[in-house]
């Protein structure tokens, strides 16, 4: 059968539990809200830096930027003076040398074996082509060569200074033609003449 007081004692139970439970959570809350009001907020670690602490924080920022452009600024400046430097030692060897030229005609002679008063023409002496010509400079060294053109002509540049002209041997005449000494001035024409001996008498 049914027991009204048991039932009764039951749910007193339960309602006195639920009311303990209903409290206890509200003291909770209450101990939890008083911690937090306690509590500074924001906190300590996440609190906004004031403006000088955001400067002073900035400038230790810039501190190993700062360095590192003066580092390359140095580098640059201390390239653009070796670059200068290069441009000068470039400019200064790259200066043309002062140059003269020598012009000069190769022939050969007598033609015929008796001159006769006025000269005979026919008789003049003939240009030598394809004679070769040594320059030699003033430490006897060869400077430079040329071979004269059909018309026993030739022309030379060269840098100012002393030289020597060395005909050398060719094929029909005798010997060589002398060696002639010239002076070459910048800026100036040398004229030569060189003559070889046909061997006719």
């Amino acid at each position: 059968m049914f027991d009204v007081c048991t039932l009764y004692r039951s749910v007193s139970a339960f309602r006195s539990l639920t009311i303990r439970e209903v409290a206890l959570h509200r003291a909770s809350r209450s101990v939890y809200t008083g911690v937090i009001s306690w509590i500074p907020y924001p906190p300590v670690g996440l609190r906004k830096p004031s403006p000088a602490r955001e400067r002073l924080t900035s400038m230790k920022r810039l501190v190993p930027i700062l360095a590192i452009i003066l580092m390359l600024n140095a580098c640059l400046s201390e390239m653009d003076l070796d670059d200068r430097d290069q441009n000068l030692d470039t400019t200064t060897s790259t200066q043309p040398e002062p140059r003269g030229t020598v012009e000069g005609l190769v022939l050969a002679g007598p033609i015929c074996p008796v001159e006769t008063n006025p000269p005979d023409p026919a008789c003049a002496d003939r240009p030598v082509a394809g004679a070769t010509l040594l320059i030699v400079d003033a430490a006897g060294d060869e400077a430079e060569r040329v071979v004269t053109d059909s018309d026993g002509r030739f022309s030379i540049s060269l840098p100012a200074g002393t030289y020597q002209i060395e005909p050398q041997p060719v094929e029909g005449y005798l010997g060589t033609a002398e060696t002639v000494a010239v002076e070459v001035a910048a800026g100036t024409t040398e004229p030569v003449t060189l003559t070889y001996d046909t061997g006719i008498r």
